[in-house]
């Protein structure tokens, strides 16, 4: 299935949604994957296979380029577009791929709603973030708190954040159309504000970061 969603969320950013129904041989063949993305791939298992796929195939449709840009890792596992000047950043999830692409330092998440997000809430929210969470919608809520975090700790992409001190979310409300906060990562000397976006997609929490 082609892009099932497309948006700007600002004026040099694009995300997008792949909805996944086509078999791993049909990205095999339209993907020209690296010697280094085959190894990676080697190490995947099941159903993520296709997923690692789908994502690696939306971002090139994302570039808009005819022939697909290389994706190579940086000494902390940061991927990056060989050959042009856009920083992208890329997620998936029980069957769906999410992709963005923009002229600033941005990352994603993708995240089916599951209700077992609670067991690992005080891992990844401060106290005061936890104080902000809606009663009614907390399930969605607590989404996209931890999506934030996540596209956030992408963004930053030198690994060794802790969730709760470094990663700081401005209280927020969830709103079901999806909406707009702030927040921003601390650490030691290094600070960086980030403009988050959030959206429901069916039964999954899009959650993008930029900066």
């Amino acid at each position: 299935m082609p892009i099932v969603h497309q948006r700007q969320p600002n004026r040099g950013s694009t995300l997008a949604i792949w909805k996944i129904t086509e078999t791993e041989s049909w990205f095999l063949e339209k993907l020209d994957l690296s010697p280094s993305e085959w190894a990676e791939l080697e190490q995947i298992k099941g159903e993520r296979r296709r997923e690692w796929l789908a994502a690696r195939q939306l971002v090139w449709e994302l570039s808009g380029h005819h022939a697909r840009p290389a994706l190579f890792k940086d000494q902390y596992g940061k991927p990056h577009l060989q050959g042009l000047p856009l920083h992208f950043s890329l997620s998936h999830s029980h069957q769906l791929a999410a992709a963005i692409i923009s002229d600033q330092i941005t990352g994603i998440d993708i995240q089916v709603l599951v209700a077992k997000i609670e067991r690992i809430v005080p891992k990844f929210l401060s106290l005061a973030e936890q104080d902000f969470i809606s009663k009614s919608k907390r399930l969605p809520h607590l989404h996209v708190c931890w999506g934030a975090k996540e596209a956030m700790y992408k963004a930053y992409g030198q690994r060794e954040l802790d969730l709760i001190r470094h990663i700081q979310l401005q209280p927020f409300e969830y709103r079901e159309q999806g909406g707009i906060f702030q927040a921003c990562i601390v650490k030691d000397h290094f600070e960086r504000n980030f403009e988050v976006h959030f959206e429901r997609f069916d039964e999954a929490i899009l959650v993008a970061a930029l900066s």
